[in-house]
């Protein structure tokens, strides 16, 4: 209510402000401007003028009342309403129940009891209202205080508002089963695109569990699910619902619990239809999260494709379940946190939520997983591996030499029982590559596999037709790009991920950055203020020769001082803005809400070019020139905040630049920020300019994964091979700048081979 009475006083001063201006228009506009006025509205053409203005604003203010919203813009009551019902069959057959109630029996406290049942705060609040009055109104009509025709009215009153809060509901549910459709289409195709990727279109092969307690104490053991050692033969899906939705997976590395994991979520996607499964890397947890709530506020939204409101309301209705994966990829002190941190969160017995991690890493934290089962991942016994192979026999070309090649090296043999090096001997010998061609030395298992995975990675990048990259820079960006993602904890990459952290910058090449995101990166922002001050120019002083070329000169300048005084050590980041569904009935309520934002900076813009005219035009005409400033950057910005904010729920990134194309169609052209980061990194060796190609290339070599839009290392293993190679060549001396690379003997001769 105060808002709303603070608002119309803010309209009241605005229309007082228009009526001088309008007053005193013939004083301060040019002679050419008054012509052009007479000749549209004829002698009297201020008063024209002073008509539109206070009319326009008294119908402004006519519109932010209920009355006209109700009336005019047919805006019912309720419908500006989020109540945040989830979308279950459950609060579907409440409302229908409702309805019926107070359609057929016009009994409204049955429809109201029913409604209390969905236990919202948001909607109870409106279901004690409308209680209330209904006991005012049977108390007025037994004790006769009212005539029978008033308390028909009111009776017929608290059915209308109680049908529209039906209505509301009904059409927000139906709201929320379309928005949930479209986030699990999302994530059907991400995850079924992936799993694709990961298995690089070879044949799964069925993984094996069995019960396991490594690294939970044994008073935690005493209620697991599954007890001993014998061999779990259900499918993962069941294992989940017979844990109660609690389940720790863990495993050696390599072993295919991200494969697992994607699997399930795949599975549940399609059973579980009230609920969104999704999947989560825990590698950006930190302890200053302290809660999982806040770390998941964090990335929910990027990873369902949806804005941040929508995210937290399905965390708050407890309709998420959560696949967290990578446990073992948290910093080694934060790790006991995260599981605190967890177990608040798993207070509430409704939701649910798997982990991952390797099996050493988790045996290593004094704390356990708040779960009710524990199942290790096997490695793939040899007979396992050939059995599948011969199923497929020479239908798939490295089904018979893969045979022989694991039959003939006993140690050979042991490696491929992890998935992932079982994956990699499938890829080569896919390409034809038998086991005289691998030219294998090392006599041990873990020498063994990284063995073989240099000489896959060797084998991939060596040049190609349709690309033709150089193998040593291909693996100085591969280096590069891994050290990247490691040090700044991401798992998936997108354009807009590049940041200039990512780079060391010189003073000199920072101003100019902050000059860059002055001058065009905000253009959203200075082109209507340049506006303004053009138009306030030209209505106060006349149109004057070379008066553009003044201002464009001012404007400027004006960008160039201000990169001086805001420059600090650091670059600035670079932003997107999504593109928005535009809605007329949502002007009004997000008017309310900023309008303080806009206009305490407009007034004190107003009042510097007030002073400014005053001293240059040596009369009050300046004065009213700041009064005509204040109003045209007052209009300017509401628009630009209103057409900033985002007012849809999807948001959901389909090809690579889609978020710097959506910023430009608003004036915020980022785009250049990112042209500018990746020339620089281009010129220093350190990344490809055509990087989307780049990268895309890397993912049919099978050494990242992508959608099509975003990017990430096909396995783990891949990236930390990376990420050491960038170790051993470079030193890193801060957290977010980059001293001279070079390698650290620099006598030596500069290589990047894999060794």
């Amino acid at each position: 209510m105060q808002k709303t009475f603070g608002y119309r006083i803010l309209l009241f001063i605005l229309v007082a402000m228009l009526t001088i201006a309008v007053a005193i228009i013939p004083d301060i506009i040019s002679k050419d401007v008054e012509a052009w006025c007479k000749q549209i509205f004829g002698p009297n053409y201020k008063f024209y003028l002073l008509g539109i203005m206070v009319g326009g604003s008294a119908l402004v203010v006519f519109f932010t009342t209920d009355f006209a919203r109700g009336f005019i813009l047919g805006v019912k009551k309720y419908q500006q309403h989020k109540f945040g019902v989830p979308p279950t069959e459950a609060n579907r057959s409440l409302l229908k129940e409702a309805r019926t109630a107070i359609s057929q029996k016009a009994d409204t406290e049955k429809a109201l009891r029913l409604l209390s049942t969905i236990r919202l705060s948001t909607l109870d609040v409106e279901i004690a209202l409308l209680s209330a009055r209904l006991v005012e109104e049977s108390r007025n009509r037994h004790q006769g205080v009212a005539s029978q025709d008033e308390t028909s009215r009111a009776s017929t009153r608290i059915i209308r508002d109680t049908l529209y809060l039906i209505d509301a509901l009904e059409k927000e549910l139906s709201s929320e089963q379309e928005q949930d459709e479209a986030i699990r289409a999302y994530l059907q195709k991400r995850y079924s695109f992936r799993l694709s990727q990961k298995l690089s279109g070879r044949q799964p092969v069925n993984l094996k569990y069995i019960p396991s307690t490594e690294g939970t104490s044994e008073e935690t053991n005493l209620y697991f699910v599954f007890k001993g050692d014998e061999e779990i033969q259900q499918g993962i899906a069941q294992i989940f619902r017979q844990s109660k939705g609690r389940l720790l997976i863990v495993g050696d590395p390599g072993a295919g619990k991200t494969t697992l994991l994607l699997q399930l979520v795949l599975e549940l996607l399609k059973s579980e239809l009230e609920a969104i499964p999704v999947m989560l890397n825990l590698a950006t947890w930190k302890r200053e999260f302290i809660t999982l709530e806040t770390w998941l506020a964090e990335i929910l939204p990027t990873e369902l494709g949806v804005i941040k409101r929508v995210a937290l309301e399905l965390l708050q209705q407890n309709r998420l379940i959560l696949f967290l994966d990578g446990f073992d990829e948290i910093k080694e002190e934060d790790r006991s946190g995260c599981l605190e941190a967890l177990g608040q969160y798993s207070a509430q017995a409704e939701r649910r939520f798997v982990i991952s991690s390797r099996k050493n890493e988790y045996s290593q934290v004094a704390k356990d997983a708040p779960v009710y089962a524990q199942i290790e991942v096997r490695p793939l016994a040899l007979e396992q591996m050939i059995e599948e192979l011969e199923k497929v026999g020479y239908d798939q070309p490295e089904a018979k030499p893969l045979i022989l090649a694991l039959k003939t090296d006993s140690i050979l043999g042991k490696v491929a029982q992890t998935p992932f090096y079982f994956n990699l001997l499938q890829l080569l010998f896919a390409e034809g590559k038998r086991l005289s061609d691998l030219n294998f030395v090392s006599t041990n298992i873990a020498a063994r596999q990284n063995e073989l995975l240099t000489y896959f990675l060797n084998y991939s990048l060596r040049p190609q037709k349709n690309d033709d990259y150089n193998v040593e820079n291909t693996k100085r960006w591969l280096a590069f790009f891994a050290s990247r993602l490691e040090r700044k904890k991401i798992e998936i990459f997108e354009l807009s991920t590049l940041q200039y952290d990512w780079w060391h910058w010189s003073r000199i090449q920072l101003i100019f950055i902050w000059i860059i995101t002055l001058l065009i990166a905000k253009l959203n922002i200075y082109l209507p203020l340049f506006i303004s001050i053009w138009v306030t120019f030209i209505i106060s002083a006349g149109v004057k020769t070379g008066l553009a070329i003044g201002v464009f000169i001012i404007s400027v300048i004006f960008v160039f001082i201000a990169s001086i005084l805001i420059w600090r050590h650091d670059a600035p980041s670079i932003s997107t803005t999504e593109r928005i569904n535009f809605h007329w009935s949502a002007i009004i309520p997000f008017t309310k809400a900023s309008y303080a934002d806009v206009f305490f900076p407009s007034l004190f813009i107003g009042i510097i070019m007030g002073l400014i005219g005053m001293f240059i035009l040596e009369s009050p005409k300046g004065l009213i020139a700041g009064i005509l400033m204040f109003i045209l950057v007052f209009i300017f910005f509401s628009i630009i905040m209103f057409f900033e904010s985002s007012h849809r729920n999807i948001i959901q990134i389909n090809f690579p630049y889609q978020r710097f194309n959506m910023s430009s169609k608003w004036l915020h052209f980022s785009i250049l920020q990112h042209l500018l980061l990746k020339f620089q990194l281009y010129i220093s060796g350190y990344l490809p300019f055509n990087l989307v190609q780049f990268l895309d290339s890397m993912g049919e070599r099978h050494i990242l994964e992508s959608n099509g839009v975003s990017w990430r290392f096909h396995h783990k293993l891949i990236q930390n091979y990376f990420t050491l190679i960038w170790q051993e060549y470079w030193e890193v001396e801060e957290w977010q700048k980059f001293i001279a690379l070079k390698p650290k003997n620099a006598n030596a001769h500069f290589n990047l081979e894999l060794v």
